[in-house]
Parts: structure tokens; C-alpha cells; sequence
């Protein structure tokens, strides 16, 4: 494929300059730069003409055009770009291909090159810009050329160079036409035309056929001609012709004028497929042997295959019988031809080859005998009889393939009969054994081929290796390691084979089509179980302590619990780190009891009063939740546990936040599947912690008139109480006192708390109304808080006096004022 452009750069002139200096350095840049106009291409050669006539300096700025033959202008400015689609064909697609560019800027610009979406980046200078990319999956290659910077100054008339875009590529495939192949058998009759298979083919061992449009003549010599004339045309890659001579001789075959013109070197080959050369001569007989072995399966007998022995009438020229009712010993001999060697011989009629076997033929020159190969590939079968009066000979060959492959692993516990309840085989990413044999046909009806015969000849490479995901039902197919097996003596073996999800597989071996006898195929049992490789905790949620007072803080001593519940999410990985998606349902093999979390006693960092040990916590464990999530995770997630910051000596501190950490240290479910990273922590904050107190105030007044109490909560901020005028939530009752230590007159139920009295605290003030105790019934009574533990101390008991005159609430001071 070849492409022919021109590159044209143009300016217009806005100034008068010397014509005559500018064509002087026209002329000396382009003869310096022509050498680079012819470079060795394989797929593109762009070679630009560089059109300099009517060169005039244009402003300050340049312009350039490049044209590619009759396909327009495509333009290279400033603010422009060229680009250019070549297509190679599919066969082209994903190869590597070189690009080189000749580039060349006179005064200070740079090149972007973008080749299929990469953008290459040169500056400026005169050499070969070489980039090695990849054609995409059309074989489509696009080249975009633009300068860099956007003005370039030339005060004398600047210049620029594009030239010789040269492509290099390898074809894998039938875009080339390598040579024109010939294959016989050998053997011709001068009573029948002999067929001779005609292939154009795109590489060296015509595993490619090149399918565009071939003409060609076919040669031979002697007496032997082409039917229906020697001019051929292919458009296939393949067909068959035929070839007559009604003379005993040998003829040699072969092709001349052929169109277009193959690229390898022989550009014709024969092959003769009864013995595997490279020949290109046939010898007719007029005496001779026909039969067809039909391919079949390794080591399965065929009975009564027909043989004719025929020569050629004088008078018609026609195929006629050449032994009738007669018994005439043959000569049979074989040829490896594909695997050309071998460790295992054909038989006919229970007689190994190469031998004489006797035939006998009937009044129509016919005979069977039986047939069998124990092993595979395709064989050259040749029968010869020569009494010095008749000579005769034919041929045949035949391709015998395995019935089909073993295919199974022997690396232990790979039987998953059990579903998901099976044995664990191996984790997922860990390397195991697959080992697939060539087998013989034993019998029509046989399932089991792990008892049959291997056939040793079986030689094939890259046999394709796919998987089935059995369990569980619709999950994720995974990948597997090795997608293809390469046979030695009819077994391949790997030990390096992966898998990289859970569940349960088996093996699908396929030899698409095995020397064109068919397809040869092979399925694994089931193999499994596949576990993951290991757990990761891949995100946390951090618990959010509650504020149990006023929505501002919680007092040492008092249970809070979570407002945001901690919580992680375990992942299961393969090997490579990445999500096994099947871990779920009957897979899903973790339980709660696999996972062991240390509860903390005490906060992350806070510590005491004694300034060395860390305050205590209580914490009062719920039960937890672990839900699969069915794509490979699961949520654990906290229950509602108590969390009580211990009211202690060593407690009474100014006010924290609060922090506790709880320590992951193992997950591991019922297969023994660890977590990596651990330990690791997960915590819980968000309240602040004051270590605080109720303080009761002493009152005093007659018993004839009830007596109100003040109470006050008070938190310690590190040097003294103070007033917590943030609690607006203690809520008081009556119950929530208690009266005892009645003195002088004053006995137990003279005086109680007025129920309808008590007010609860708000900003850190409450109180409390008792009841009068009557005239004549004096004396004291200590009131304690009996229901707020976390408020209690020795400064949390009051004291009521009743039967001393207070005087009027109203009047702030008596004082005693002489007579005057």
C-alpha cells in the first residue's frame, strides 16, 4: 500500500524584500535538505515535494500548507493542524508500527506529533522524528502534526520542513500475498484427471491465506495440461484444479505470472502431502490404486474401506479395471507428514506397515481392507504393485484426530462436589496444577476419557483454555491465569495456573480445527472451591458519642451512647487486591464470632488527675450486626453500646472530649481467611466529658412557714467548681431526696418536699419547697440527692433548720437605732 503527496509551503508577501537573496536561500536549504526525501518503507511512504517557487516573506508570522495528493488541503498554522487516516486492513490491528518524520523549523518552534491519541513532543531541528505506537482494533492509524507556539518571528523569512513520513509494520494477517502453494499427492493415473489443491498464502507456513483477488498461470511439463485451461484466478486463499496427462511420465507442477506479485522468497512452493517434502513432480501411472481413507478419530478402526485397482484403457483412455478376480500382494507403506515424525505405526488388516499385504479383487477390480492409526496427525498412505510387466501406484492421506481431551488438575481437594459446602481448593490468585491428554476413541458411547490411551503425536501449541463459573449461580466469571495450553507428546501441563474469584469452575479445552479434521474439544470436572486471599478493611465509620446534657456535654459518671453507630466494611481480595465479588450468599463464609475487637477501659488520651494513668471507661458491648453486602463486602457495624466515663478520684479533671478506641485485632471466617493490616482501630467521640456535682444549700426559717431550698449543679474546671449554667437538663422530683437526721423537735414526716415545689435545674439552678412542720415541732433535717450518682459527693447533703426567725425576706438588714 503505497501513497504518493505532495507538501506545498506558501506565503504572502507584505514586504519587499531581494528576490534575488531569497532564492538564493531557497535554493541552498532545499538541496541541503533533498537527501531526506527517500527513505526504505514497508506500508507508508510519504515523500513530499517541496513546491518553494514564488517564496516572498509574509509579515512575521508563517504559514505553511501541506496538500496529500487529491485529497484537498489540509493546513499547518498557528492556530491549525494537519491529520491523515491511513488503513491497513485488520490484520494490521494492535501491531506495532514505526513512524518516521522528517522535520525541520528554521528559528525556534516544536512539533506535536499525535499518533492515534498519544501526543509525541519534538522541538526544532532537522532529523528523523521516530515513534513506535500501535495501529487500533480497525487498523486504522491516525497521524495529527501541529506546531506548538502560536506566532513565530522570522525577520528575514522564516522557513519550515515536513517531508518522507515513512510506516513500518509486520502484517499478522492476509494483507500480503507471500507465495502461491501447490499440494498433491504425488501420484497421478493417465485414466482420470488428478486434483491439485491451489492456495495463496499470506505468511511463510501458509497458516494465513491471503483472500483479495489472485490471477496467475499454472505450469507443467511433459505431456500433462490444465483442465478448462491454465489461466487461474483465486479469491478465496483456496481451490482445487485439475490436472490431466494420458502419458506415464512425471510431470513437474507450478505457477508463473502471478498478480500481484508475492513478497516471500520461493514465491511458488509445492508440497506433496502423502510424504510431507517439498516436491514439486507428480508421476502418472497407467496403472494404479484408488481409495480414500476418511479422517476419523485416533485408534478407531475402519472396516471395508474400498480399493480399486485400475489402468487405463487403450482405446478410451478410461479408468477400467486392472485385476479382476485375482489375489495380488500389495505394498503398503506411510509417511509422518504432520508431525513429521513419529513413535507409532498404521495397520492394515492387523499388519503393521510398512508391509505386503494380499488383496483380492473382484470382477470389478475392487477390495476393502481394514484401517486403523493409534495415535494422531495426519499420515501419507502409499500403495505400489510392480511385477516388472504392470506397474501401478496410488495414494492417500489421512488425518487422525484425538476423540478428546482429558482435562483435569492434580493438585489436591479440587473436587467440589458439595456446592459451596465443598473442601477448599485453593484462594483465589494461589497457583494450582491443569494438566489436559490427547486421548484415543475406545468406544462411541465413552464419557470418561481419563482410562484411554494418550496419543503421543499430538504436538499442537496455544490450544485454546477457557473457564466456566459454576458457583455461584450469575456471579462475576473472574479470569483465570493461562488462556492457552502447548502439547508435548499429547499432554500439557501447567503448575502455574490462577484463578482470581470465589466459587466453584471447571475447564473448557478447544482445538478449533485440528489439520482440518475438526474441532477437538475437552471439560474439566468441577474444580473448586476458591476462596479469597485475604480480608482488608478498605473504610471506617467513626462512632459519634452523644451529649446526654443539653446537647453540650455528659457528666463523668453518666452512660452515653452512639448518636453514629462505629462501623467498617471488610473486603474480600484476590491476590491482586482487587474485590472477589463472589463472596456472598452460600459463599459468604464470615461470622461475628470471627471477629475479635478489644474493648477500651479507658480513653485514647485523656489522662487523670494524677497526670500519668489515662481516665477510665465502661463500656457496655451490644450486640453487633455483620450484613453481606452480595458483591464481595460486608458492613459490621457497632450495636448500642453504654459508654460511662468512670467517676473516680483520679477523674475529677477539667473537661475533655472524649475519645475511645477500640482495637480490631483479627477477622478471620470458617476457611481461615485473614485480614490484613491488623490491628487497627476504630473510635468513637463527640461529647465533652465534665466531671460534676449537686450542690444543696442550707436554709433556715420558723416551723410555723414552709422553708425553700436551693440546689445548683457545679462541674470542676480544674482549680475550683464552678456554676454549670450549661445543664438545663437535670430534671427533678421529689423522690429524687431524700430527708434523714431529724434533730431536737423535729421528727420524721412533720416536714416532706412539696412535690409541686420541686423545679428541675436550669443553667445550673433548681429547688425545692419543704412543708411546715407545725408550732412547737423545732429542729433540723439534712435533704441528700439519692437518684443522680454522677452528681453525687460530700458537699451534695443540705441542711433545713426550722423553729429560728429569718425575719422578712423582703428586708435586707436590721440594725437597732437609739432614741433621739
Amino acid at each position: 500500500m503505497n501513497y504518493s503527496s505532495n507538501i506545498k509551503v506558501q506565503k504572502d508577501n507584505k514586504f519587499f524584500y531581494s528576490k534575488i537573496i531569497t532564492l538564493l536561500i531557497m535554493t541552498s536549504l532545499f538541496i541541503f535538505l533533498l537527501p531526506l526525501a527517500s527513505q526504505a518503507v514497508e506500508l507508508v511512504n510519504e515523500q513530499f515535494t517541496d513546491n518553494i517557487s514564488g517564496w516572498n516573506v509574509s509579515n512575521i508570522q508563517r504559514v505553511y500548507h501541506v496538500q496529500y495528493g487529491n485529497n484537498g488541503y489540509m493546513f499547518i498554522s498557528r492556530n491549525a493542524w494537519a491529520e491523515k487516516t491511513y488503513s491497513f486492513g485488520p490484520n494490521y490491528a494492535n501491531q506495532n508500527l514505526d513512524i518516521k518524520i522528517y522535520w525541520w523549523m528554521f528559528w525556534g518552534d516544536s512539533l506535536d506529533v499525535t499518533v492515534n491519541g498519544v501526543i509525541y513532543s519534538f522541538l526544532s531541528v532537522i532529523y528523523p522524528i521516530t515513534i513506535t505506537a500501535q495501529a487500533d482494533v480497525n487498523g486504522d492509524f491516525t497521524i495529527k502534526l501541529s506546531p506548538q507556539t502560536t506566532s513565530i518571528w522570522f525577520p528575514w523569512g522564516g522557513f519550515a520542513f515536513i517531508d518522507n513520513i515513512t510506516i513500518n509494520g509486520t502484517p499478522s494477517g492476509s494483507d500480503t500475498l507471500d507465495h502461491i502453494q501447490l499440494e498433491h499427492d504425488g501420484v497421478g493415473l493417465t485414466c482420470q484427471p488428478e486434483n491439485i489443491t491451489v492456495k495463496t498464502c499470506a505468511n511463510d507456513n501458509c497458516s494465513l491465506l491471503y483472500q483479495s483477488q489472485t490471477t496467475f498461470d499454472l505450469t507443467s511439463t511433459g505431456s500433462a495440461t490444465w483442465v478448462n485451461g491454465a489461466s487461474k484466478t483465486l479469491t478465496a486463499g483456496i481451490d482445487t484444479f485439475k490436472l490431466s496427462d494420458f502419458t506415464a511420465e512425471t510431470t513437474t507442477i507450478g505457477a508463473q505470472n502471478v498478480n500481484p506479485a508475492p513478497t516471500g522468497s520461493p514465491q511458488i512452493k509445492c508440497l506433496n502431502t502423502v510424504t510431507g517434502l517439498n516436491s514439486c513432480d507428480i508421476t502418472f501411472y497407467d496403472s494404479g490404486f484408488i481409495f480414500n481413507i476418511p479422517d476419523n478419530y485416533s485408534c478407531k478402526p475402519q472396516n471395508n474401506i474400498t480399493i480399486k485397482a485400475v489402468r487405463k484403457d487403450d482405446q478410451t483412455q478410461k479408468c477400467v479395471p486392472a485385476f479382476a478376480n485375482k489375489t495380488i500382494p500389495v505394498d503398503f507403506a506411510y509417511n509422518y507428514v504432520n508431525p513429521a515424525s513419529g513413535t507409532k505405526a498404521p495397520s492394515i488388516n492387523n499388519t503393521s506397515l510398512n508391509d505386503t499385504i494380499d488383496l483380492t479383487f473382484d470382477s470389478y477390480g475392487a477390495s476393502s481392507f481394514n484401517f486403523v492409526y493409534n495415535d494422531a496427525g495426519r499420515i501419507g498412505i502409499s500403495a505400489s504393485f510392480d511385477n516388472a510387466t504392470v506397474q501401478a501406484a496410488g495414494s492417500d492421506n489421512v488425518t487422525l484426530k484425538p476423540v478428546g481431551f482429558n482435562v483435569y488438575t492434580s493438585t489436591p481437594n479440587s473436587q467440589a462436589v458439595n456446592g459451596a459446602n465443598s473442601s477448599v481448593f485453593a484462594k483465589t490468585g494461589e497457583t494450582f496444577n491443569v494438566t489436559a491428554e490427547a486421548k484415543c476413541w475406545e468406544s462411541d458411547s465413552d464419557t470418561d476419557l481419563s482410562n484411554n490411551p494418550i496419543t503421543p503425536n499430538y504436538q499442537n501449541d496455544n490450544i485454546s483454555l477457557s473457564h466456566n463459573l459454576l458457583e455461584p449461580a450469575g456471579g462475576n466469571p473472574g479470569n483465570i491465569g493461562i488462556s492457552s495450553l502447548d502439547f508435548t507428546d499429547g499432554i500439557a501441563s501447567i503448575d502455574n495456573q490462577t484463578f482470581s474469584e470465589v466459587g466453584i469452575i471447571n475447564f473448557d479445552l478447544t482445538d478449533n480445527d485440528y489439520l482440518g479434521a475438526g474441532t477437538i474439544t475437552g471439560t474439566s470436572q468441577n474444580i473448586g472451591r476458591f476462596i479469597p486471599d485475604h480480608f482488608k478493611i478498605t473504610s471506617k465509620t467513626t462512632g459519634d458519642l452523644a451529649n446526654q446534657c443539653s446537647n453540650s456535654f455528659t457528666y463523668t459518671g453518666q452512660k452515653t451512647n452512639y448518636l453514629v453507630n462505629p462501623g467498617f466494611i471488610i473486603t474480600a481480595q484476590n491476590n491482586d487486591n482487587n474485590t472477589t465479588q463472589n463472596y456472598k450468599s452460600n459463599f459468604f463464609k464470615l461470622e461475628t464470632s470471627g471477629i475479635d475487637i478489644t474493648t477500651p477501659t479507658t480513653d485514647a488520651n485523656q489522662r487523670g488527675e494524677d497526670g500519668v494513668n489515662k481516665v477510665n471507661v465502661s463500656v457496655e458491648r451490644d450486640d453487633v450486626s455483620l450484613n453481606p453486602n452480595n458483591d464481595g463486602t460486608a458492613t459490621y457495624t457497632f450495636g448500642n453500646d453504654n459508654i460511662t466515663y468512670v467517676r473516680d478520684n483520679n477523674s475529677q479533671i477539667a473537661p475533655f472530649d472524649a475519645l475511645i478506641n477500640f482495637k480490631i485485632n483479627s477477622i478471620v471466617d470458617n476457611d481461615s481467611v485473614s485480614t490484613v493490616n491488623l490491628p487497627d482501630n476504630i473510635s468513637a467521640s463527640g461529647t465533652e466529658i465534665r466531671y460534676g456535682r449537686m450542690d444543696i444549700l442550707d436554709n433556715y426559717g420558723p416551723e410555723t412557714e414552709p422553708l425553700n431550698l436551693n440546689v445548683k449543679t457545679e462541674y470542676w474546671d480544674g482549680d475550683s467548681w464552678e456554676l454549670n449554667d450549661n445543664d438545663s437538663c437535670t430534671q427533678l422530683i421529689d423522690s429524687d431526696f431524700s430527708l434523714y437526721n431529724y434533730t431536737v423537735n423535729l421528727s420524721s414526716g412533720e416536714t416532706v418536699i412539696d412535690a409541686t415545689s420541686v423545679n428541675g435545674i436550669n443553667s445550673g439552678i433548681g429547688s425545692f419547697t419543704l412543708t411546715a412542720p407545725g408550732e412547737n415541732n423545732n429542729g433540723s433535717v439534712d435533704i441528700n440527692l439519692i437518684n443522680y450518682p454522677y452528681l453525687l459527693d460530700n458537699e451534695t447533703t443540705g441542711t433545713a433548720t426550722f423553729g429560728i426567725y429569718r425575719g422578712r425576706d423582703s428586708i435586707i438588714e436590721w440594725k437597732e437605732v437609739p432614741a433621739k
